[in-house]
């Protein structure tokens, strides 16, 4: 159960998205990852992003349920939930503080600190970690080539500031994001986070996304998320935009 909770949360993270037919010459990442932000809308609808709350379902194999909740407000909050049976894990993050309530800790708050607490604020940004990807100390390199579910694929490692990375596979075509292998222990950029659902140092952990619809503001989004070793896909079910989110209310660590 550990491995599977753990997965779900790295898969429940992103915010991929579409965008133009590619030059037919050879791109660097730089280069991939602007016609990336172009297909999100461009940097300028982007910095619109001020919220986004997305909530899905997971089905395993063995019939539980995994319910999925996650509010990102800019500069302000990264909140996650999960709820399968009778347990539950938050993640909370501000820019000055983080906290968790899983299992391991007996159902009481504790603080995230250090490079923890450093990788999460990388979180709290809707539009995700590619957008400003050198102001948040991200470092991007071609990565060759990759095909998915038969695409041809541009691929992009991003090496981020904790000793994790993450490679993309975005689509040549329309720049859809298709794939993304992250490496290096915890869920976030290296963060060590304990509980049940924290990584092993050196895990790989494989997400392809799909079901691309448009959604609220007309920001392209994967419906449906797979991640390896679990067997059944996170279905999207609701998905807000700017809407009104109650920040202090979601950041505190009492918080239902």
């Amino acid at each position: 159960m550990s491995r599977i909770l753990f997965t779900i949360v790295i898969a429940f993270m992103g915010l991929p998205g579409p965008g133009p037919t590619p030059p037919s010459s050879p791109l660097s990442a730089e280069q991939i990852v602007a016609h990336y932000v172009e297909a999100l809308g461009g940097k300028e609808k982007l910095q619109g992003l001020n919220s986004i709350y997305e909530e899905g379902v997971a089905v395993l194999p063995s019939g539980l349920e995994v319910k999925a909740r996650k509010w990102r407000v800019y500069d302000r909050l990264y909140r996650m939930e999960l709820d399968y049976g009778e347990s539950h894990i938050k993640l909370v993050a501000t820019p000055g503080r983080a906290w968790t309530i899983n299992p391991s800790t007996g159902g009481e708050a504790k603080a995230i600190t250090g490079e923890d607490l450093k990788a999460l604020r990388v979180e709290i940004d809707p539009a995700g970690p590619l957008a400003d990807y050198s102001a948040k100390g991200f470092k991007v390199e071609n990565a060759g080539v990759d095909t998915v579910n038969g695409e041809p694929c541009y691929k992009v490692k991003v090496s981020c500031p904790s000793n994790h990375s993450i490679t993309y596979s975005i689509d040549r075509k329309d720049y859809h994001l298709l794939k993304e292998v992250r490496r290096g222990g915890g869920i976030l950029c290296g963060g060590q986070l304990g509980g049940p659902w924290n990584g092993n140092p050196g895990d790989a952990v494989t997400i392809e996304y799909g079901d691309y619809k448009s959604g609220p503001g007309g920001y392209i989004l994967p419906y449906s998320i797979s991640v390896s070793g679990i067997g059944a896909p996170i279905i999207i079910q609701k998905v807000e935009i700017n809407s009104s989110v109650d920040v202090d209310g979601l950041s505190r660590a009492t918080a239902k």
